[in-house]
């Protein structure tokens, strides 16, 4: 699958990294099957357009024979995870006979202009200071 440049998206409550493999809800991981992922990318990659079953076919499983069910099935895992039910379609929109459309308002991410996202770097160092004790001094004393 080709990846474009812009690899960094929000949506919704979700944050997706194409270059890490990562979805992520409200900042927490999202397990999803490298299909089920690929597929994903393919739709908010192309968000507001129609995306057509051979296109999906193409992108997600090319140089691969498939049946059409197997788009189907990683749709309906999608859906389930972006919290989808019955026919409120906020995210995945389906063309009948045609393909699918991702309906939400997808933004572009900046890597230096992440929101939420905290990059910590620390350093500590420890400092033991020594004394030198001349011990003929030292002697006297006792």
């Amino acid at each position: 699958m080709s990846v474009s440049r812009q690899h960094l998206y929000q949506f919704g409550s979700f944050r997706l990294d194409t270059r890490e493999h990562l979805l992520l809800r409200n900042g927490e991981r999202v397990k999803l099957e490298g299909k089920v992922f690929e597929t994903l990318v393919v739709l908010v990659q192309r968000s507001g357009r129609l995306v057509q079953k051979d296109e999906f076919m193409n992108q997600v499983w090319p140089d691969t024979v498939v049946e059409e069910n197997n788009l189907e099935k990683s749709i309906s895992v999608l859906r389930k995870v972006l919290g989808e039910e019955g026919l409120d379609s906020k995210y995945i929109e389906t063309v009948r006979g045609l393909g699918y459309r991702f309906a939400a308002e997808v933004r572009e991410l900046d890597e230096e202009n992440l929101s939420g996202l905290v990059r910590h770097e620390s350093r500590t160092s420890v400092t033991i200071e020594e004394e030198e004790i001349d011990l003929a001094d030292h002697a006297k004393l006792f």
